[in-house]
């Protein structure tokens, strides 16, 4: 899955800064999405088969610092490749990392071994509408979008919650493990983790358009 993913997300790179047409571009966004989640999805597993049992901790520590460098400098690389060259550029600048990733992952990557569980197709449907539609709605809130619309796609993404949980409840390999929520130390660390990240990327998405409209500033000054 990861190396694939990393496949997906670099040709997709390639494929936005060759588009067009701004539909073409959406389709290779949701291409490289799909890459992306592909290489995140199993971020974390891998780091248990890479460092040994005693030094998880160490390489999960790794790992969060290179998400944490790369979140904090995105901006300002983006910002420098747009002084210099046009938007093009944003997405052909992951190309050479990516096939350097590529490479690297065949290279020093172990076999891990696969899971035996089928892929729960009605699990991946009711997840994405759950936060798809949730999200949607919320968007549509913030941009003035229709109040009716906008409640019902929120009241969607929430019966499709109600039912993706009771459906992963019966399952021994649940895509979403709600028993281990009962364990206090991992409620409170997932709660923890989804707080501090959701701060972090408040304060990420709102600070340039704050520095951009009320202190005057140019993207690239921002």
């Amino acid at each position: 899955v990861y190396r694939w993913g990393l496949v997906i997300f670099t040709a997709a790179s390639i494929l936005c800064a060759l588009s067009s047409t701004f539909p073409v571009l959406i389709a290779a966004r949701v291409a490289q999405g799909i890459g992306a989640a592909g290489i995140m999805s199993v971020n974390s597993a891998l780091v248990r088969f890479v460092f040994p049992r005693a030094q998880l901790g160490r390489g999960m520590a790794a790992m969060g610092l290179i998400v944490a460098i790369s979140s904090a400098s995105g901006p300002t690389i983006a910002a420098t490749i747009l002084s210099f060259a046009s938007w093009h550029w944003l997405f052909l600048a992951n190309v050479p990392f990516g096939l350097f990733a590529v490479w690297l992952a065949r290279r020093a990557l172990p076999a891990t071994p696969r899971s035996g569980a089928r892929f729960d197709g009605l699990g991946a449907v009711l997840n994405a509408l759950t936060f798809g539609a949730i999200l949607l709605g919320m968007d549509g809130f913030a941009h003035g979008g229709n109040p009716l619309v906008n409640a019902g796609e929120i009241a969607i993404g929430v019966g499709a919650g109600v039912v993706f949980v009771r459906a992963q409840r019966g399952k021994s390999d649940p895509m979403l493990p709600v028993d281990l929520l009962r364990i206090p130390i991992f409620s409170l660390s997932i709660g923890t983790s989804v707080c501090s990240y959701a701060a972090q990327t408040i304060g990420s998405l709102a600070l340039p358009f704050y520095f951009q409209m009320a202190g005057g500033l140019s993207q690239t000054e921002v």
